[in-house]
């Protein structure tokens, strides 16, 4: 009962404070190294009445789509003309946690979604904003017909014309998108990897042997014959294809029209990953992590002693530096020659349970469960800051929002000059320390403070306007006395909520 009350009262605050769609919102600048001292919460979504389940933002950060355990799937605005950052567009119902897929279209106005059990795919328009009582006559542009298992994975290919999917029972079958929906092929496999380009496609067949496809048609255009593979991974440029799992590392050039004898690494590999300028690959073997040039087959050197096993690498966008992470989570940072030749500079300080890397390829964020994240220059390997995020946080592909599911609600972090205007906008900031109290009174003992300079979310007031009802980044609600708080709105706009 309390969150359709929240969300009532949201619908009517929208209608009363929020700025009207269409008036503009400028792109912000992307979030740094530096920017650890200049972030706060932009913007909350509350919709949802149970615990949120999956976030994700579009492949151009213009749309976000969140699912929760209260069976719906939802589409808020992050930038669109004539359409306000945070607006929510419209949920389907029928969610269902493990079984509904989805995947966004590379133009970010389609979204491929598993229906009911799994067995069909529909394709959704997901750019209009739909007023609620109209959600439930929301239809598909079109559906895919009902498969015999549920599908795994959904993927849009071939710059969005055509549209893979995984199931159960390890068929990837291609699909043309439109009404007609024509199969054009299907591969039976362990793995299926993509180039970064999304127009090849290998297949780890369960003989070992990988197919190579072309995504837009379908069409075979070689069949390798691996030493027992049962990985495969195309490097960034998407000209080498590395296979792995049996007694050694085999790495092909898929450039040429006839692909010559595959170079082999005498190596058991664990998992293997590329620079991402394609010249060197990084094998993990237990504890040790190797360097081979790709040219000559040759070992450049080792990243050794991981305890435990190795539980992440990442690389800087240049290659001339890494993280590597162990099981425990303690990681290393690593500086990588011209020639492959990696060097200790140093020990992260503590366990580290997530490495992030801004589009910058210069800020670096470590995150631990429970403790400021730290923003590091990758390329000096310094720390510019820190700030609170949860283990857990979710980036923009663009870097300028960060979005942090607690319970039904949505905190969107940002700039604190960020210029876009949220549909729901903060009613004014704190300037002292504010008790939270559980009613309108200060009878109860606080529930927590507001330190200064805290934004405020407001939900709803007295009648008298001197208790305000807000809403907590932590998914709870509280009530203030707006006396200390420097307002950017009207308070009286808010609704009244009745005793």
């Amino acid at each position: 009962m309390r969150f359709w009350m929240i969300t009532h009262l949201l619908t009517l605050l929208i209608l009363t404070i929020s700025p009207a769609a269409g008036q503009g919102n400028p792109a912000p600048r992307s979030i740094t190294a530096e920017d650890a001292a200049n972030l706060r919460v932009l913007t909350l979504l509350a919709h949802h009445t149970a615990p949120i389940t999956e976030t994700s933002f579009s492949p151009n950060s213009t749309a976000f789509l969140t699912t929760s355990l209260d069976g719906t799937l939802c589409i808020w605005n992050v930038a669109a003309r004539r359409q306000t950052p945070g607006q929510l567009r419209f949920c389907l119902e029928g969610y269902s946690p493990g079984v509904t897929m989805f995947a966004w279209s590379p133009d970010d106005r389609q979204l491929a979604v598993t229906l009911g059990d799994g067995l069909q795919i529909a394709l959704y328009d997901i750019a209009p904003i739909v007023e609620p009582d109209e959600w439930a006559d929301i239809t598909p542009i079109f559906t895919l017909p009902v498969n015999d298992t549920p599908y795994l994975s959904l993927d849009f290919v071939a710059d969005g014309q055509r549209l893979l999917a995984h199931d159960l029972f390890d068929t990837f079958t291609l699909f043309t998108l439109d009404a007609d929906s024509e199969v054009l092929t299907r591969v039976e496999g362990m793995e299926g990897v993509m180039n970064a380009a999304a127009s090849r496609m290998a297949v780890v067949g369960f003989d070992g042997n990988i197919l190579l496809l072309n995504t837009a048609d379908g069409e075979e255009f070689a069949e390798l014959e691996t030493d027992g593979a049962s990985h495969a991974l195309f490097s960034p440029g998407g000209r080498w294809l590395a296979t792995w799992g049996g007694d050694a590392i085999q790495i092909w050039d898929t450039s040429r029209q006839r692909i010559p004898e595959p170079r082999t690494l005498e190596a058991q590999a664990d998992n293997l990953q590329f620079t991402p300028d394609g010249r060197f690959l990084a094998t993990w073997e237990g504890q040790n992590i190797r360097l081979w040039n790709i040219e000559t087959g040759e070992t450049t050197g080792t990243l050794p002693d991981h305890r435990g096993g190795v539980r992440l690498l990442i690389f800087g966008a240049d290659s001339t530096r890494a993280v590597s992470v162990n099981t425990q989570g303690y990681a290393r940072y690593w500086a990588i020659s011209t020639e492959g030749v990696p060097t200790l500079r140093f020990w992260f300080e503590g366990e580290i349970d997530q490495v992030l890397v801004g589009p910058d390829s210069n800020s670096l964020i470590t995150l631990r469960q429970d403790i400021e994240a730290r923003f590091w220059d990758f390329e000096r390997g310094q720390v510019r800051g820190r700030y609170d995020l949860s283990d857990a946080p979710l980036f923009s592909p663009d870097w300028t929002l960060i979005a942090i599911s607690t319970g039904n609600l949505i905190t969107w972090h940002g700039l604190n000059e960020d210029p876009r205007a949220f549909d729901w906008m903060p009613i004014g900031f704190t300037t002292a320390i504010i008790n939270i109290r559980p009613t309108p009174s200060q009878e109860l003992q606080r529930i927590g403070v507001l330190a200064a300079n805290t934004p405020v979310f407001a939900i709803a007031r007295t009648e008298d306007t001197t208790w305000l009802q807000i809403q907590l980044p932590d998914d709870t609600t509280g009530w203030i006395q707006p006396d200390t708080l420097r307002l950017n709105s009207n308070p009286d706009d808010l609704p009244v909520l009745s005793e």
